[in-house]
């Protein structure tokens, strides 16, 4: 996955949400949503909330990265369940394909400098 980040830059600019139990300074590649109540649901209102805001995550990205070394970018996973369900599954099961293509999930980075978290109350 890390090849395709380093290659994709994204077109649009969503908020993008993650809950986990604590944020680590490592920087991993991890799943983000779109949608606020998809990580309410999941984190059962506990833990960390991570919030990006890709607008200013990717601002100089064009500028001061080329194709193949991006740093900020984001892969949203719908295009590939939606390509793959198109193909015959290519592999998926038919839960994932029917249940996860409406979450609006993406892959990132986690790299808490450029990303701001919050203690569910």
């Amino acid at each position: 996955m890390d090849i395709v980040l380093k290659n994709y830059l994204p077109t649009t600019r969503p908020i993008l949400f993650r809950s986990c139990g604590r944020v680590s300074k490592k920087t991993k590649i991890s799943s983000f949503t779109g949608r606020l109540e998809c990580v309410k649901r999941f984190s059962q209102g506990k833990g960390v909330l991570i919030i990006c805001d890709t607008e200013v995550s990717l601002k100089f990205e064009n500028e001061f990265y080329s194709p193949g070394n991006y740093v900020h970018t984001f892969y949203p996973l719908v295009n590939v369940l939606k390509k793959a369900k198109k193909s015959g599954g290519c592999g998926f099961s038919e839960r994932i394909l029917n249940n996860y293509i409406g979450e609006d999930e993406y892959i990132m980075r986690t790299n808490s400098e450029n990303m701001n978290s919050l203690r569910w109350i």
